[in-house]
This record gives structure tokens, C-alpha cells and sequence, in this order.
């Protein structure tokens, strides 16, 4: 089924992001994940609730593979218990082209959907260029690479300014 050229998955997705990203900004149980993914300590003393939030986030995570899982089952046709395992690598690495960050407590949803975006973009020209089946693998990583230097330059020049300007004003 589609929305003119658009799939009616991909329209659903999109609103799940967009729901999903508005209840880890405004609600309750979003602010405590981050707090909790951040730094577990200081939200302890803060009153999160600790093993609540964790054990809502695994069952959340459980819910979206399934949904996954169903989608995936779907496409193929087919159940089949190990036939996820070729996207792991792919998922963790469009997550972190989205600007997670593997030690918890950074990301967005938003993020999450277009470091997936990319990662399909890559993939897709590879195989249109009928490149050997390591490229996307391979560019995936320098992009990955290229996005996080950029990001560690721009910081560092943050962080340079702001003590140039605490030198200035002394």
C-alpha cells in the first residue's frame, strides 16, 4: 500500500519517530531515560526512579523489535529465527551516524532515522554501482569517522574560544 510514491510503512515509521522523539523531550519517562543513560548516579540522586526506567527501556526496546521483527517478517515472507542478525552491525552504526552515543545518554529518535537514511543511501549506491558487497560497510565506517572528527573539531574550537575568552577577560 502507498501514499502516492510513498510507502504506507515508511509514513508510519516516520510518525512513530516523531511521536516517539516528542515523549523522550516531554515526558516523565523520557527525561528520566536520558537522566538514567547520562549518568545513572546523579539521577539517583536526583529521584529517579533507577530500575523502573531501565526495565521500561528494555521492554520499550522489546516492543520495537518486535515491530521490527514483524515488518522484517513481512518483507521476506517468511518466519525465520536468525534472519535479523545480518542488520546488527547496521543498526548500531546508523544509531551512531544519528548522533547516539554508544555510552548512553545522548540521541534522539530523529537522529536514529537518518543515520538509517544514510546508511540505506549507502547501501543502495554501492549495489547500483555493483560495488563488492564490503563497500557499504567500509564507507559506512568513514562516514561514521569523517561525522565524528568534524564533530570533535568543532568542539575543540568551542572549548578554545571559550577559554580565549576567559584569558580576554582577566
Amino acid at each position: 500500500h502507498k501514499v502516492g510514491p510513498v510507502p504506507l510503512v515508511s509514513i508510519a515509521a516516520v510518525v512513530i519517530v516523531l511521536l516517539a522523539e516528542w515523549l523522550l523531550r516531554h515526558s516523565r519517562g523520557g527525561v528520566s531515560l536520558r537522566a538514567v543513560g547520562s549518568d545513572e548516579s546523579r539521577a539517583r540522586r536526583l529521584g529517579v526512579p533507577i530500575t523502573r526506567t531501565v526495565i521500561s527501556a528494555h521492554v520499550m526496546c522489546s516492543l520495537f523489535a518486535v515491530l521490527a521483527g514483524f515488518l522484517l517478517m513481512a518483507q521476506v515472507g517468511v518466519g525465520q529465527a536468525g534472519i535479523g542478525g545480518e542488520y546488527t552491525l547496521t543498526s548500531i552504526s546508523a544509531v551512531v551516524l544519528g548522533g547516539a552515543s554508544i555510552f548512553g545518554g545522548r540521541g534522539s529518535y530523529i537522529g536514529g532515522l537518518f543515520g538509517a537514511l544514510l546508511i540505506q543511501q549507502i547501501i543502495t549506491a554501492t549495489s547500483f554501482l555493483k560495488a563488492c558487497t564490503t563497500t557499504p560497510h567500509l564507507l559506512a565506517g568513514a562516514s561514521q569517522a569523517r561525522i565524528r572528527l568534524s564533530l570533535a573539531a568543532g568542539t575543540q574550537a568551542v572549548q578554545v574560544g571559550r577559554c580565549m575568552r576567559t584569558q580576554s577577560l582577566k
